[in-house]
């Protein structure tokens, strides 16, 4: 059964995991934009391998 309070329908913006899904594009949010620029250098291994996870995930919205 569906529930009103859940229910958005003809929305041109949806956010979803993180992203924020608009017609023909995907972007990132803007409060992951904002923790990333304040992420700390990563200072045993396990924190280099999240901080490079996380890297791998928003790549693809880098700009070279």
């Amino acid at each position: 059964m569906l529930k009103p309070s859940k229910c958005h329908l003809f929305q041109e913006e949806v956010e979803y995991v993180g992203h924020v899904v608009l017609p023909g594009q995907l972007t990132v949010n803007q409060k992951n934009i904002k923790s990333l620029a304040q992420v700390l250098l990563p200072r045993n291994q396990t924190e280099l391998n999240s901080f490079l996870g996380m890297c791998n995930v928003y790549r693809r919205f880098i700009k070279y």
